[in-house]
Formats: structure tokens, sequence, C-alpha cells
């Protein structure tokens, strides 16, 4: 009675976790992936649960990309696992509904909070309670493991949470605004995997110059224009130093150090081995002026 009331309350309070595990592409309904670092079980399969009842509507999973998806419901969810004495049932209490999530998570730390004892040996997950072992979990492709159940389907592991919706924009800001030609020959030349937007969709999604794509190439804002001119010779010099360069010139300089007449326009460049010699080399190429 006491846990009936918990589990109420905290309804009503509404759920808040996290999730951490990557998604499954590929992967059965019947698939569920271990999660190290979810605190809640989870399922996007609103047929699993049984017993199933409501969520305060403020109760959300947050994944590791950030990204954060409602939790509807809640229910109890009976596996049917393989071990190596045989098939046996287990029941997932509390499992969370989330229409959002693209796989099943079995959370580690909720099945340990539950009196579980979790054991990672040799490329595998074994889940035992009262030192009797009752689910197996097994080694995917990079290092996802998956509950061993008695109707597997092959599972082929990729690092994302959530299915987001692609399109042209989508890939133009993952690649930090990148051209759609280049986006284009990057589809049609097969230099990527995973980009499922056809090729053509770049070329038609070509559109004119846009200030914030050239601004978020930018490592700073330009500096304002000035309006101010000189008259005569080193009224006005704009100096630099450009450094630590990764390569040594033959005289084992990494720093340069650039002067700019601002009348004449005259350019002069000095190499220096330290970046303290500027201000010798400042005075130096005044003097020749």
């Amino acid at each position: 009675m006491e846990s009936e009331c918990r589990t109420r309350k905290q309804d009503q309070q509404g759920i808040r976790t996290v999730a951490y595990g990557a998604s499954a592409v590929g992967a059965s309904s019947d698939d569920w992936v271990i999660d190290s670092g979810a605190s809640k079980h989870l399922t996007p399969h609103r047929q699993h649960l049984r017993n199933y009842r409501s969520v305060a509507p403020n109760s959300a999973v947050t994944f590791v990309n950030g990204h954060q998806a409602a939790a509807v419901g809640q229910g109890e969810v009976i596996l049917r696992v393989q071990t190596a004495s045989g098939c046996t049932d287990v029941t997932l209490r509390a499992v969370l509904h989330v229409p959002e999530a693209t796989v099943n998570l079995f959370s580690t730390r909720q099945a340990m909070n539950s009196g579980a004892q979790i054991t990672f040996r040799d490329n595998r997950c074994f889940v035992s309670s009262d030192d009797t072992m009752t689910m197996e979990g097994v080694s995917q492709r990079d290092g996802i493991m998956v509950i061993r159940q008695s109707r597997q389907q092959p599972t082929y592991a990729l690092a994302a949470t959530t299915a987001a919706k692609q399109s042209p924009e989508l890939w133009h800001r993952r690649f930090g605004h990148l051209r759609y030609g280049n986006l284009f020959k990057l589809k049609n030349e097969h230099m990527v995997e995973g980009i499922s937007v056809p090729a053509e969709a770049f070329t038609e999604q070509q559109k004119p110059f846009r200030e914030q794509c050239t601004m978020a190439k930018q490592h700073r804002l330009p500096f304002p224009d000035s309006g101010s001119s000189s008259s005569s010779l080193l009224e006005l010099v704009h100096m630099d130093v450009c450094g630590p360069l990764q390569v040594k010139s033959t005289g084992d300089a990494r720093y340069l150090a650039t002067f700019i007449d601002d009348y004449s326009r005259l350019c002069h460049v000095v190499p220096l081995e330290y970046k303290s010699e500027a201000a010798q080399a400042v005075r130096a190429t005044i003097s020749l002026w």
C-alpha cells in the first residue's frame, strides 16, 4: 500500500528522467537496449504495456542529444527472455511510454533500485535476482548491449536517440551552413552515409546569399568601419602579429609581424622566433621608413 501511494504521488507531480542510450536502427520492437545511464525503463510501443495508466502532463524524458520527449503513460512489460536454462517470463514495472523514443530501453539503474544485480563480463550483461540469473544481454556492433529474447532480430547500432525528420535545411545546418551544392556532391558521390534526403533535393533548395550563413561561419564579428584617413607617411600604421605557426621557417621563426602604412599602403613583414620580439620589430620597421 505504501509503495502504491508513492507511485500515485509521483504520477501527479510528473516524472523527470534521463536516457543516454543510443538507438538501434533496424531493431525489432521486441529488442531491449541495455542503458546504464537511463534512470527509467521506457518504450515507444503502447501495445507492450499492461496495467496502463497515465502520468502527469509535465512528465518528460531528456535524451543524450538534449532533446526532450513527453512521457504519456506507464505500465508493466512482460519480457519473454532466453537464458542458459531456457525461456522465462520477466516483468518490468513502471515502464514509461515515450512515443518519440526509437527503441526500448532497459535501465540498469532502475533494475538495481528494484533489487536486481547487474554484472558486465565478457561482452555480456547478466541480470540476476536472488543469485539467480533472470536475463542476459549480449553485445552488438558498436558495443550496444541488447537483452537476448526468444525471438530476437539482428540489431544495428547507430549513435542517435530520437528520429528526426530529415530535410535539406536540416543537413545544411548540421554541416555548419555548408553550401547546398556541396551537400549535393556529398550525397550524389556517396561521400557520406546516413543522409536519407535525395541528392536532387539539395539542388532544388539552392538559395541566394543569406547573411546568417556568413555570420555562422565567422569566428568573430567584423571590425567596424573607420572614417579616419592619413595625410602623410607613418601617421597611421596598421600592425598585427600572426602565430604561433605549426611549422617553423628555415630561420626558426614561428611568428610574423605585419606592418601596413595607411598613407602609402606599403607593407612590411618581419619573421619572429618569439612573440616577445614584436616590440623590437616595431622600432626597427619604423626606423626604416
